[in-house]
């Protein structure tokens, strides 16, 4: 490699570098800018990660859990489902937290005891985001971070996930545009700067895009590959599953996967490979083999 194009590639991982920074920045300020909660279910996420944060794993739908109720009933706003001229005064009432202690005490027991007798319907969903979220949340609590801050807190996790997106694109776009500088860079600063509102409140969707990222760029090694190793179908496999175990609408793209892994195999029978990458290939398959389950 000459000094010129390592002067290249020495720039282009500062420029990824940096957008892995606005990225993170950007999320990090309309996370903290919305109010709570918002109308994409954000209420059912909250009180799911914060069962899995006290180890309680839903067996079936259930209820709302205490915790999250009262968390819902004083921090919640009505922003995100109703407009101004729909109260008396034609505007938004004052937000529970910063109402005197009695009207506060009322109102929040009222609407406590309202999401306490409903179900939530996000019970069913895979566990992996509340997993982490919940780890999260046990953190922010050990540093003492409390009341309304914590659901804050919790939001903040998606900064590291949108950079952790903007360096996975980079690095798929390097795999595709290998000779296209513009194509290398034009990925990763669309995700560092594209307003995706998944990431400015606490819901699962937000690690989709990573994981699946993961497992695009392991199969396009895969494909890319003439003889792939285990270690590659392993990562590439656990990246799948861990893509499934994110959220149930994910599991179509076990299809892709398929379709590049058939699209492998007939390659190497073509080439009287096959044999040599069946191990490998296996190993793939077995990773996320259960999620199909």
């Amino acid at each position: 490699m000459n000094a010129s194009v390592r002067f290249a590639t020495r720039r282009e991982q500062k420029l990824i570098l940096l957008l892995c920074v606005i990225a993170a920045v950007r999320v990090l300020a309309f996370s903290a800018a919305f109010p709570f909660f918002n109308n994409v279910d954000e209420q059912a996420h909250v009180d799911l990660v914060m069962k899995y944060a006290r180890g309680d794993v839903p067996r079936d739908l259930g209820h709302f859990s205490a915790e999250a109720a009262y968390y819902l009933a004083l921090y919640g706003t009505p922003e995100y489902f109703t407009a101004p001229q729909q109260f008396a005064k034609g505007e938004f009432p004052q937000p529970n937290w910063i109402l005197p202690a009695d009207k506060r005490y009322k109102l929040v027991e009222v609407t406590k005891t309202w999401w306490e007798s409903h179900e939530n319907h996000e019970s069913g969903e895979p566990p992996l985001y509340y997993v982490i979220a919940g780890a999260w949340l046990n953190l922010g609590r050990a540093c003492g971070i409390k009341g309304g801050w914590l659901l804050y807190w919790v939001r903040f996790l998606n900064l590291f996930v949108a950079a952790g997106l903007v360096w996975t694109g980079s690095i798929a776009a390097q795999l595709v545009f290998p000779d296209r500088e513009f194509s290398r860079l034009s990925v990763p600063l669309l995700l560092a700067v594209w307003p995706q509102t998944a990431f400015y409140s606490i819901q699962s969707d937000v690690l989709s895009p990573l994981c699946f990222g993961i497992a695009f760029i392991g199969l396009v090694k895969l494909l890319q590959t003439e003889l792939p190793g285990v270690p590659l179908a392993i990562w590439t496999g656990l990246a799948l599953a861990a893509t499934c175990l994110v959220k149930t609408a994910n599991l179509p793209l076990l299809g892709v996967a398929m379709l590049a892994l058939i699209f492998k195999v007939g390659h190497l029978a073509r080439t009287r490979r096959l044999r040599a990458a069946v191990g490998s290939l296996s190993g793939l398959v077995l990773r996320f083999s259960p999620c199909m389950d």
